[in-house]
């Protein structure tokens, strides 16, 4: 196994929206947009924290990294677009990343 610290360029903030969600049955879809990476390129990293009998290879990490960012339509096949999910316990005003 190997590990390191990597800074990853990625997006993030708020996009407005003039949606008005509805909680109530039969519920609306929500279709507004989110701050979401619009050019990305692959990136390659060489772990430096490897341990002893690490397979050759293992150092090699890749991944995607965000060029520019823009307010668009989440793509659940680019991103996670579940957002925060409450944690619905007494006394509790926090969020949980799902």
């Amino acid at each position: 196994m190997c590990w390191d610290t990597v800074t990853v360029m990625s997006c993030w903030g708020r996009c407005d929206s003039n949606e008005i969600s509805d909680w109530r049955f039969p519920y609306k879809r929500s279709y507004h947009p989110v701050c979401i990476h619009d050019e990305r390129e692959p990136k390659v990293v060489i772990l430096s924290n490897c341990e002893d009998g690490a397979e050759p290879g293992t150092e090699i990490h890749e991944y995607m990294e965000a060029i520019s960012c823009s307010c668009a339509m989440c793509k659940s096949s680019e991103a996670n677009c579940q957002g925060l999910r409450y944690v619905g316990q007494r006394g509790d005003f926090g969020f949980q990343r799902g």
